[in-house]
């Protein structure tokens, strides 16, 4: 990941790092847990997110080990990793006053790979095994779109494919996730073994609160 010899403790101009530091901000406190979608695995926003207070990335569009294991090395203080050292700037370390910050981030951290291309499927035994790696989550939506099925995510195909890598996921160790859009999917991700789903966004609660007022 790129190092900058500047670092603030929020660029708000990038509207990735905007994101962060608003669910970071909310809340109130840096030893609170806060997750992140980083917009790509192999940009540093995610290195931006975790000094802004986030303990938890998820990592889109990860196709293969090379692209997890750069990414999780992005999320690591050396020597186990390439995040730039900035902590003295940064929310994550209370601008300098947490003195245990360098220490303890890298154990911290939890990295969540999200899978959702044939690729990805093919190649899941290996992305799981990366170290460092602390969770697999499958992007239905994505899958089903490049698989040929956009709009469907419970097309027969997508589904073989989502029960395939939660099982080889649980065979590594690995726990999974998904977004289940419907009271389908969500029994289906949890027969297929998903210790966490995610059963709604809050555009979706905004938009049906807005239609049924």
């Amino acid at each position: 990941m790129p190092r900058s010899s500047f670092r603030c403790p929020a660029d708000l101009r990038r509207p990735q790092t905007r994101r962060c530091s608003q669910r970071s901000a909310s809340g109130r406190h840096r030893r609170q847990a806060n997750s992140a979608a980083q917009s790509h695995p192999r940009e540093p926003s995610g290195s931006r997110c975790l000094d802004i207070g986030a303990h938890a990335l998820l990592l889109p569009m990860v196709d293969g080990p090379e692209q997890a294991t750069v990414a999780v090395a992005a999320t690591r203080y050396p020597p186990e990793g390439t995040r730039g050292v900035g902590s003295a700037l940064a929310r994550a370390s209370g601008w300098g006053q947490d003195t245990e910050h360098l220490s303890t981030a890298n154990n911290r951290t939890f990295v969540i790979a999200q899978i959702e291309s044939p690729q990805a499927v093919a190649s899941i035994d290996d992305i799981a095994a990366v170290d460092g790696l602390d969770a697999i989550f499958i992007g239905l939506s994505g899958l089903a779109a490049t698989m040929g099925h956009l709009g469907e995510p419970t097309h027969v195909d997508v589904l073989a494919a989502f029960r395939y890598v939660a099982q080889r996921a649980h065979r590594a160790g690995k726990p999974v996730g998904t977004l289940a859009g419907s009271e389908q999917l969500a029994k289906i991700a949890r027969v297929a073994g998903c210790q966490f789903i995610a059963v709604g966004t809050d555009v979706g609660l905004l938009t049906r609160g807005a239609r049924s007022s």
